[in-house]
């Protein structure tokens, strides 16, 4: 089982993708657009814009998702590492 979601505002909202299916650019553009935008608006119950942190996973970085994330208020941060600094000395 694969899933995915939006942590928020201390509500957590999730989406399971279909049985034996990945993550697509495409797929992740429809569920920004359709699930992502009403889960922020009702963790936050109104329609601010809001920091979006995610991992560094190729799908979720396509030119699709980042437009759709602009469009519904997901300001995306980038500046942060690739990797955990739990293992630094």
């Amino acid at each position: 089982m694969k899933i995915w979601g939006l942590l928020a505002n201390g509500v957590l909202s999730v989406y399971v993708l279909p049985e034996h299916e990945s993550m697509t650019k495409v797929r992740y553009a429809w569920l920004v657009e359709n699930r992502m935008a009403e889960w922020k608006a009702e963790a936050f119950g109104d329609d601010r814009d809001v920091f979006l942190v995610q991992d560094h996973e190729r799908a979720l970085w396509g030119d699709e998702p980042q437009a759709k994330m602009r469009t519904h208020g997901l300001c995306l941060l980038e500046n942060y590492p690739k990797c955990s600094q739990d293992s630094a000395p």
